[in-house]
């Protein structure tokens, strides 16, 4: 699962630095060398499933359960920094403005 969730992030990190930190205590970094470091830790191994077979809505879930601690940086930059989007994006759309 790991290596899966690993060659995930090397794809698609494409600013900065994103270290993860697994439930076992391993770590393994996505980067491109520039950009501000962001660190999280995963709570248990489902996470790391959860953000592989739904990364859309994985995140902040996981977040809000506390199954994803953010150890360096905010949750605006985990969502935006490792994708090349300002902090100032990443926030969403409030629902009553998509409709």
């Amino acid at each position: 699962m790991l290596p899966v969730l690993r060659a995930i992030l090397e794809r698609v990190v494409r600013k900065g630095t994103l270290e993860i930190e697994t439930a076992s205590g391993s770590r393994f970094t996505a980067r491109d060398g520039s950009g501000e470091r962001v660190a999280v830790r995963l709570a248990d191994s489902g996470a790391a499933w959860q953000l592989i077979v739904r990364p859309e809505l994985a995140l902040g879930e996981l977040y809000i359960d506390g199954r994803i601690v953010v150890t360096q940086g905010s949750v605006c930059e985990v969502r935006a920094e490792p994708w090349g989007l300002p902090a100032s994006q990443s926030r969403s759309v409030a629902p009553a403005a998509r409709l």
